[in-house]
């Protein structure tokens, strides 16, 4: 009986994707979220919020913060998309939001949500349901801190409804051009649109004319902005099947800390974490504003500065650091689900990512054989993603996925469009089609011995429809 309510619970939820032949009724902008995360009574003014936004990262980074903050902490964290359940986007602590909390954080939202339906501002999105319910849950379960993921760019996302404590901007790249820009300034921009008056901010772009115009925004807003590679550094000592071992240098400096999952662009993401969470006490104590700083007082310790303060808690918190970095696993990014074959799940699905993975699969695997198996969704810039996977793969399986997003119009590119663009690119490995992901990784086990690997890739989507299938595929 609880079952049938959960999955009557996503069906309600699902039922606002719009059809994939048809684009969402409703306007773009704040102002329906805004009504809506009103009429449920302004949830997130109740607790301290991390917004984390940009191309590429942002996910990953969003799950460090919070594995660092919640060995210390009760943490909130909202994650998109989902692979396997919808209960992921929505976290305590690393746990999965049940089944039952989620019945009923549904009906606490329903009355609300479906009252949109005539109104002049158009309907609900899922996304923005979702955000509401997240927002939601966090306040009933009284979260310390609440670390969001940004759904697409920033000024006008769903999540953005909120002052964050702190802004964090991974990278910035190309993504969702029609929505968010043309132009590397353009879609930082929207990704700045997170800012807030006096915000601390934390990025780990690295392109001289966006960090330029990422200052100016800051001094805008008088925020003060941290950056990799000049705030703080990381120095990386080790990296190889296993994960890595690196140094952290910011205010404070932190060695040998150990990550498990694989990519060098997950070092950068983790120093970005670790800066986030520096700077999330520092602005803690200064507002004196979190009693579990100190053990339940409202602030510095009697007699100590606030400088002493958090380099007592800095000092503390390096075994949070250490055990936070080391419990972390980030499904679907360079996720080793079999050792024999070898097979590695990267949802890499746009430029940057492509560029990240096929760096880090030279590094970790220089002397492997890859099969790729490739799917992309429709809306994808799939030829800046293919050139840097063809670098690395030997052949690639071209598939397609039967998963649709949850704005309704992102379906599976055709096998015959993916071949058009390998042959533009002059790819000279070996081509193989596959109907489905199932028949591609047969096509790939029986092809692979024991110095080869499979990599699949392209999508979260695609990486889903794996996860999901993995107890019925032999491996």
């Amino acid at each position: 009986m609880k079952a049938d309510r959960f999955e009557k619970s996503v069906k309600w939820l699902e039922s606002f994707i719009p059809d994939p032949e048809h684009k969402h009724p409703g306007e773009l902008g704040l102002s329906r979220m805004k009504l809506f995360i009103e009429k449920l009574g302004n949830p997130q003014n109740n607790y301290p919020v991390i917004l984390v936004a940009g191309t590429s990262g942002k996910g990953s980074t969003a799950t460090m913060i919070s594995s660092i903050l919640s060995q210390r902490l009760k943490v909130g964290l909202h994650v998109k998309p989902h692979l396997v359940t919808i209960r992921e986007r929505i976290q305590i602590n690393g746990e999965k939001i049940c089944e039952g909390e989620f019945v009923r954080l549904v009906q606490l939202v329903k009355l609300e949500a479906e009252g949109f339906e005539k109104s002049s501002l158009g309907r609900l999105s899922y996304f923005e349901i979702l955000v509401g319910m997240s927002y939601l849950y966090f306040s009933r379960v009284k979260v310390d801190v609440a670390v969001v993921e940004v759904g697409m760019g920033g000024r006008l996302d769903g999540t953005n409804v909120v002052t964050p404590k702190i802004a964090v901007i991974t990278s910035i790249g190309f993504d969702h051009v029609p929505f968010l820009g043309t132009t590397l300034p353009q879609i930082l921009n929207e990704k700045a649109g997170i800012i807030k008056n006096g915000c601390p901010v934390i990025s780990g772009i690295n392109q001289p004319e966006l960090i330029l115009q990422l200052s100016q925004i800051c001094k805008k807003e008088k925020s003060k902005l941290s950056l990799l590679n000049r705030e703080f550094h990381g120095l990386v000592k080790k990296m190889d099947i296993r994960g890595s071992v690196f140094d952290y240098k910011g205010k404070f400096s932190y060695k040998n800390i150990q990550l498990n999952v694989l990519g060098v662009h997950q070092i950068r993401n983790a120093l970005v974490a670790i800066q986030t969470v520096e700077q999330f006490y520092k602005v803690s104590i200064m507002l004196n504003s979190f009693q579990h700083l100190q053990n339940g007082s409202s602030g510095p310790a009697s007699g100590m500065t606030e400088s002493q303060t958090l380099k007592q808690v800095q000092g503390d918190e390096i075994s949070n650091i250490r055990n936070g970095l080391l419990k972390v696993k980030i499904p679907g990014r360079m996720e080793i689900i079999s050792k024999s074959p070898l097979i590695l799940l990267d949802g890499a699905h746009n430029e940057d990512k492509s560029k990240a993975l096929a760096e880090s699969l030279k590094l970790i695997f220089p002397h492997k054989k890859i099969i790729t198996i490739l799917g992309i969704k429709k809306d994808k810039d799939a030829s800046n993603i293919i050139k840097f996977l063809i670098d690395v793969s030997s052949e690639i399986i071209l598939t397609e996925f039967s998963i649709y997003s949850d704005v309704g119009n992102d379906t599976s590119m055709s096998i015959s469009d993916l071949k058009e663009i390998l042959v533009k690119l002059k790819f000279e490995g070996k081509v193989k089609f596959a109907k489905n992901v199932e028949e591609a990784i047969n096509f790939a086990k029986s092809e692979t011995d024991k110095d080869g690997m499979i990599l699949i890739t392209g999508s979260m989507y695609l990486v889903g429809e794996v996860k999901s299938s993995m107890f019925t595929m032999s491996f």
